[in-house]
Formats: structure tokens, C-alpha cells, sequence
């Protein structure tokens, strides 16, 4: 049986992680940020991927990726495509076509069925 984190840690040391009023600094490249953003998003898809943590993780990386759009705004509409729509009934945030057919596959068609 696969234990859920509550179960396997101690609960005073996850209160105190996360009260702790110390920072953490860490120095990503752009670059870096947004593979780390891209990699939140993808997970923040998977619907067992519930609670405060991803809540805590979503709003991590929706500062970290508006900071980063904030300094490259050609990337806003990748950036807002990656995050998972609240639902189905809401449009696609991009169109992706199918990749074009090779000239094989078109000759195949031309010559119709055999």
C-alpha cells in the first residue's frame, strides 16, 4: 500500500517547515525558471495532484512564471497555455494541427484504394 505524505511524515516538522521565517535563495537562469514553471504545470495536470501542496506549488510558479512573462512577453500565450483549464467546457488556449502528411502518404491517397 503507497502511504499519502501525511502519513509518512511527522506532522510538528511539516508545521514547522512551513512557519519557518527563515528564506531559501535560490539563482535560476530565465531559462531555468521557465523549464521549472513548464514542469509545475504539467504536474499541476495530473488529477491526483490535489490539496495545499499543489495550491502552495501552483501559486509558486504562477509568481515565478507572471515575473518571468513580466520580462519576455512574447511568451505570455505559452505561458498561460500550460496551465490546465478549470474546465472542460472552456476553450483551448491554442489550436494544434496535425503534422502535414509526408509526399508518401499523399501519393498513397491519389492512387486510391487497391
Amino acid at each position: 500500500m503507497i502511504k499519502t505524505l501525511q502519513e509518512l511524515a511527522d506532522e510538528q516538522a511539516l508545521e514547522n517547515l512551513f512557519h519557518c521565517p527563515e528564506r531559501a535563495r535560490i539563482e535560476l537562469s530565465h531559462g531555468d525558471v521557465w523549464c521549472l514553471v513548464s514542469a509545475i504545470q504539467l504536474a499541476c495536470r495530473h488529477p491526483q495532484f490535489q490539496g495545499p501542496i499543489r495550491d502552495k506549488v501552483e501559486s509558486i510558479a504562477r509568481s515565478l512564471g507572471e515575473a518571468l512573462v513580466g520580462r519576455h512577453p512574447g511568451l505570455l500565450n505559452v505561458y498561460e497555455a500550460g496551465w490546465p483549464r478549470k474546465s472542460e467546457d472552456a476553450p483551448a488556449a491554442v489550436r494544434v494541427d496535425p503534422p502535414p502528411e509526408s509526399p508518401e502518404a499523399r501519393e498513397g491517397k491519389e492512387a486510391g484504394p487497391e
